[in-house]
């Protein structure tokens, strides 16, 4: 659902921040 959409997309952007 959408929730798990926003799950995923702020976990990819935390992954980025962390490589940054």
């Amino acid at each position: 659902g959408l929730w798990s959409t926003i799950k995923n997309v702020a976990a990819a952007a935390g992954k980025a921040a962390i490589k940054l």
